[in-house]
């Protein structure tokens, strides 16, 4: 799954899968990745522009209610984004 998320002052994109609030006293954002409970992966990592699409680096970690998520602190920006799903690009 790929996308793009868009982290403004002001305004930004929005996606049911990706949440974003603003850290108090910085002018970062704080994403949060979403995706759903029913991928059926022993490991799921979301990469991109902002960690150099690096999946060591974007390791998400399952709730318990199944959901996969991982917060990242960002900049304000424009970022590419893909889902790796146990070593592969899904």
């Amino acid at each position: 799954v790929a996308g793009r998320t868009m982290c403004r002052r002001h305004s930004f994109v929005r996606s049911k899968h990706v949440k974003r609030d603003p850290v108090a006293k910085s002018n970062k954002w704080s994403v949060t990745f979403e995706a759903p409970a029913e991928i059926k992966a022993e490991e799921l990592a979301v990469v991109g522009d902002f960690n150099d699409w690096e999946a060591a680096e974007g390791q998400m970690k399952r709730r318990k209610d199944g959901v996969w998520a991982k917060t990242i602190r960002l900049a304000p920006g424009a970022y590419r984004f893909r889902y790796v799903a146990d070593g592969g690009v899904g």
